[in-house]
């Protein structure tokens, strides 16, 4: 039983290092994205 519970646990400590990392990263895609369009719609004004 015990070793279910750590087993259970280790899974939700990596599903959230990994949520995290995978966070981290959409967003600084999103905001490499975002300036990226903000630039070109400056470009064309």
């Amino acid at each position: 039983m015990s070793l279910k519970k750590t087993h259970y646990f280790l899974g939700i400590l990596i599903g959230t290092v990994l949520g995290l990392a995978l966070g981290y990263t959409l967003t600084e895609y999103a905001i490499e994205l975002f300036n990226r369009l903000l630039a070109l719609f400056l470009v064309v004004e």
